[in-house]
């Protein structure tokens, strides 16, 4: 309703259509964000709230969360991949132009920046066994700070 019907197909919202003019018109951002950041953020504390209760460790995936410095958490994640292999990989995957890619990854903050904030980095720069592997390592260092 926010952007018109030419970005519904199907009874859905078009992402790559409604992406295509957020990640290319910053008024149009900032419009998404307004109506998005604050239900994302009331969803969360909700389910963290709920989370809290059972006193262990449980990870929420929060959109934009060092831009948007909302959240009073202070142990993070971040998923590491180098800028031209996160480039390379969203080309690939959403068969996105490279000006497209670069669209979507300069709307965010540098990866290099992400990766000094975080408490925790998993490096995504090799294959899926090399991810499973890293996630096992930080999860293991988690589960260890909690027993």
């Amino acid at each position: 309703k926010l952007f018109g019907s030419q970005f519904i197909q199907d009874g859905k919202v078009d992402r790559k259509a409604l992406g295509g003019l957020i990640f290319s018109n910053k008024e149009a951002k900032k419009k998404l964000e307004n109506l998005l950041h604050p239900l994302i953020f009331s969803e969360i504390e909700k389910r963290s709230i709920e989370q809290d209760k059972f006193q262990k460790p449980y990870i929420i995936d929060i959109p934009l969360f060092f831009e948007t410095k909302r959240y009073p958490i202070s142990k993070s994640i971040v998923v590491y991949t180098p800028r031209e292999k996160q480039l390379e990989r969203l080309m690939k995957r959403d068969g996105f132009s490279e000006e497209e890619a670069l669209q979507r990854i300069n709307a965010q903050m540098d990866i290099e920046l992400k990766k000094e904030q975080a408490r925790y980095v998993i490096n995504n720069s090799g294959d899926l066994k090399a991810l499973q592997e890293e996630c096992d390592k930080i999860k293991n260092i988690i589960l260890s700070e909690y027993l």
